[in-house]
């Protein structure tokens, strides 16, 4: 069996092409097509709670309406988990980094969170390969980030 770190890491680079087919696709999350042998559960909208969703910023709480969104100041709704770039708002299988959180703490993590940044894309967390071939960690690429990213419970 993996080391739990080498097994989170495994999940994030699966994961990572489902959440960018979703977001080309209009929230769609079939499966991209890819060597994955797993199909990936299909992931509903996150519930928002009415008191936010009537807010000038849009609210994003499904993966579908992030493309619509590249750019923008917003407010994501999803559950907040960790990942090792730092803390991620998850939207269905749509992993968006909060860039200045490191990680979230223990009372908020696996609980809906309400992030609130500029959603933006970026390979600044892609894999590098050096002049002998060796590949780096990192992601495929073309992450979702929440630049100046803040937070609160939405529960």
């Amino acid at each position: 069996m993996l080391p739990r770190p080498a097994l989170f890491y495994l999940a994030l680079v699966l994961a990572l092409p489902l959440s960018l087919h979703a977001c080309k696709s209009g929230g769609a999350v079939e499966p991209a097509p890819s060597s994955a042998a797993e199909p990936a559960a299909e992931a509903a909208p996150s519930k928002v709670p009415a008191a936010l969703a009537h807010e000038a910023t849009p609210t994003i709480t499904a993966a579908g309406q992030l493309k619509d969104a590249l750019g923008k100041r917003v407010h994501l709704v999803g559950r907040a988990d960790n990942a090792k770039v730092g803390a991620v708002v998850l939207l269905g299988p749509a992993p968006i980094y909060c860039i200045g959180v490191a990680s979230w703490p223990d009372a908020v993590r696996n609980k809906l969170v309400r992030a609130t940044g500029k959603l933006v894309q970026t390979d600044r967390y892609k894999a590098r390969v050096d002049d002998a071939g060796a590949i780096s960690q990192g992601s495929a690429g073309g992450d979702l980030v929440l630049e100046g990213c803040s937070y609160k419970e939405a529960n």
